[in-house]
């Protein structure tokens, strides 16, 4: 097969001894081809099995082709059915691993198109995951990721910076006043930053700046222009289904220039029996939003290293903990026995309600 080729079909003539002819095909697909997804959607069902709306999925970064997310309505849904979709439909079989203990693993018996019927949604959490892995013959495709972000009509709309996942709205004081708006912070040297807003209202459109109004989502790259207090403010709107427009406010900062992250600055040696001796003039930068974000990264990487079972990730916020570890102070270790306990407890509670 030439390079931009996905399958090639080879004719196959056979000659019978008696002179008869028939002519066959044998289909060549790449992996890569055969174990892609086409389409994702999701459709939610309420308490008597009626579907009440349809939504695709998006992937979550167009260079990141394995990572989709959807964002739904949480209200009157009861369960989920999640349709998948194979680029080549009559060669994939599609296996469902979902997250968590409420799902059961599904595997497709058959090529082609498949459904999750009666995907049970985690009411203690603001988004549910599975892995989806479609198999041709004998070779699996890396493992996909849905992700499905659950909002209510407090938490509409979706907004995320640069695949941040959900940013939760804040109150700012600004001038006497408090306004509601998303904040983010990217590093000072950034000129863009990707932008998506995602709306649960039923045939809600979006748009962000001036820019093309688009049905339930939008991912757009906004270059940053920053104002002398170091922070650039864009408008977000969604429009519902009767016409009305709700306005948000999305708030980037530069890094240094954020006044959510503070710096600890240490002027002489020090002793602190829950921190290190830090010689003078330390300075010391507290980054909380940036440590999750790695943290969470950090922690689905690894867990795609896992194909059965539960896997428990832990993670430290900043680069630098293990070398505080090492100094004999306890920064994530510990926490490993309180989550054991925590997991046995969840366990024995989720098994004596089934």
């Amino acid at each position: 097969m030439s390079a931009n080729e996905t399958y090639k079909v080879i004719p196959i003539k056979v000659t019978a001894q008696d002179g008869t002819v028939s002519n066959h095909s044998l289909t060549i697909y790449r992996q890569s081809e055969a174990t892609t997804i086409k389409e994702i959607k999701v459709e939610i069902v309420d308490a008597s099995g009626n579907v009440l709306n349809t939504y695709t999925a998006y992937q979550k970064n167009p260079s990141d082709t394995q990572n989709y997310e959807i964002v739904i309505p949480i209200k009157d849904v009861a369960n989920i059915n999640i349709i998948t979709t194979p680029m080549i439909g009559d060669v994939a079989k599609v296996t469902y691993t979902p997250d968590g203990l409420l799902n059961a693993v599904k595997e497709a018996t058959t090529p082609g198109e498949f459904t999750y019927d009666g995907f049970i949604l985690d009411n203690t959490k603001t988004s549910d995951k599975t892995y989806i892995k479609l198999t041709a013959d004998s070779l699996d495709g890396a493992p996909y990721i849905l992700t499905i972000f659950k909002l209510d009509e407090e938490s509409d709309p979706f907004v995320s910076v640069d695949n941040s996942g959900y940013i939760n709205s804040t109150l700012v004081k600004e001038d006497g006043n408090e306004k509601l708006m998303y904040v983010w912070a990217v590093d000072d040297d950034a000129k863009t930053a990707s932008v998506t807003l995602t709306t649960a209202v039923t045939n809600g459109q979006v748009q962000i700046e001036n820019g093309n109004v688009y049905s339930y989502t939008t991912t757009e790259d906004v270059t940053l222009n920053f104002n002398d207090k170091g922070y650039m403010d864009i408008a977000l709107k969604v429009t519902t289904t009767l016409g009305a427009v709700n306005e948000y406010t999305l708030r980037i900062y530069k890094k240094t220039a954020d006044s959510r992250l503070g710096s600890l600055t240490v002027d002489k040696l020090e002793y602190k029996p829950t921190g290190i001796i830090i010689g003078e003039n330390y300075n010391v930068t507290y980054d909380k939003t940036t440590g999750k974000y790695k943290g969470r990264r950090l922690a689905e990487e690894v867990s795609l290293s896992y194909t059965g079972g539960y896997v428990l990730v832990g993670v430290a916020g900043m680069e630098y903990a293990a070398a505080v570890e090492a100094k004999g102070y306890e920064v994530v270790s510990g926490a490993n026995a309180q989550c054991e306990k925590y997991l046995r407890d969840t366990l024995k509670s989720v098994f004596s309600k089934i």
